[in-house]
């Protein structure tokens, strides 16, 4: 429709997935403050990984500009498995 600007409304959520396209590697939000201003996030794929700080605002930043994607897994009980759904 002509005139018409979609917004899209990003809200992380702890144990979230956040992939970076650009570099191939994978986060987990492990804690995000109750302002909702700062992620603590780790490399799963790093086996000597540290938890570092990132900003929420630049995590969805990111995620507009489709350099990060979000990561979403889905365990199916009957399967005994997971399924990766990737948005982005």
């Amino acid at each position: 429709m002509k005139g018409v600007s979609t917004k899209i409304m990003i809200v992380l959520s702890v144990i979230e997935l956040i992939v970076d396209v650009d570099i191939n590697k994978t986060y987990r939000v492990l804690w995000i403050d109750s302002s909702y201003v700062i992620a603590y996030v780790i490399d799963i794929n790093a086996s000597t990984a540290l938890p570092f700080i990132m900003t929420t605002k630049e995590i969805e930043k990111q995620i507009k500009l489709a350099s990060y994607t979000i990561q979403y897994e889905i365990a199916n009980a009957c399967m005994d498995k997971t399924v990766l759904i990737i948005f982005g």
